[in-house]
């Protein structure tokens, strides 16, 4: 089992990639634009998503709420990859799936998630 030190920078290294993720579909970056057209979404889903995530990120920074930011941004991958899967993006399906597994083990480490023994 990890350090409590060690999940604090592993739970701000999430928090950062995940606000990163956010404030790149915030910032129109051109690739998440194209991706979000393809998925038919549009300009406002890329928002309000955008913004989620970058909430998501946010709390991953608050002791009390990192959890909560933890498991609301891995309710989000499964979305994340059949929007993947269902516009022929197949090898893009891995950054969710690595975000996920990435989410989880924070999760499970923060004693969030237990698995049956």
């Amino acid at each position: 089992m990890p350090s409590s030190s060690q999940r604090d920078i592993f739970g701000k290294v999430l928090g950062v990639v995940i606000a990163l993720s956010g404030l790149a579909k915030l910032f129109s970056v051109p690739d998440t634009v194209a991706n979000f057209n393809t998925w038919h979404l549009g300009d406002t889903w890329r928002y309000v998503i955008g913004a989620y995530e970058l909430v998501c990120g946010a709390l991953l920074f608050v002791p009390g709420l990192a959890r909560y930011g933890a498991f609301a941004f891995f309710l989000l991958m499964p979305a994340a990859v059949l929007a993947h899967l269902t516009s022929g993006q197949g090898p893009l399906v891995a950054m969710p799936l690595v975000f996920g597994a990435a989410v989880f083990f924070y999760l499970r480490a923060r004693g969030a998630i237990r698995l049956a023994p």
